[in-house]
């Protein structure tokens, strides 16, 4: 039963209250993206940062995106043309009563990926990783390529615990884009950090 509620708790997380039945390959932007903003190469990318008091979060994104807010994760898309399969991004908080211990950590990364993995016919999973760094903490992550169609999907999912809260990072991309990518998903995950004012 513990492992249900685990597993409910961290799909609510990942997709926030009404975006749980939103298939993310379906989204259509809303407001739509200016017509300059689509196609920008990496090197023109301006970041933009959000602060959050009510998850108690603060993080850059890629200035032109557009945000799609929930409850408890606040995600950003880049603007593509139709057809083409955008980034995105996502940065999710949970209040938890007590510190999250290991098998806590590794228990609420898989319930994360998981949910993440309702949006594919299929998936790979890398291995889990426990020691990288995220916030100025010990963090868990892993990367995946998700399957939908002939769609290709390439992602990474990292978490961490700072006092008694759970934030986690995911982006992901089209997976031919996801190298070219990089500086882009490293520079927003290093500029994720706590706002408890």
């Amino acid at each position: 039963m513990k492992r249900f509620w685990m597993a409910l708790l961290a799909l609510a997380l990942l997709l926030g209250g009404a975006q749980a039945q939103e298939d993310i390959f379906a989204i259509t932007p809303t407001p739509t993206a200016a017509v300059g903003s689509i196609g920008l190469s990496i090197s023109e990318y301006t970041y933009a940062v959000l602060t959050n008091d009510t998850l108690g979060v603060r993080f850059s994104y890629p200035s032109h995106w557009i945000q799609t807010p929930g409850r408890r994760t606040i995600s950003y898309e880049e603007p593509v043309a139709e057809g083409d399969i955008p980034a995105r991004m996502a940065v999710s908080v949970k209040q938890l009563d007590d510190r999250a211990d290991e098998d806590e950590m590794t228990s609420q990364l898989s319930s994360f990926v998981s949910a993440i993995f309702t949006q594919f016919d299929s998936y790979e999973i890398g291995n889990l990783i426990t020691d990288v760094s995220f916030m100025g903490k010990t963090a868990y992550s892993t990367i995946y390529r998700g399957y939908k169609g002939d769609q290709v999907i390439q992602g990474t999912a990292i978490m961490t615990c700072v006092g008694t809260k759970i934030y986690a990072y995911h982006f992901s991309c089209d997976a031919n884009d996801y190298d070219a990518m990089t500086t882009v998903m490293e520079y927003m995950r290093n500029h994720v950090e706590a706002n408890n004012s």
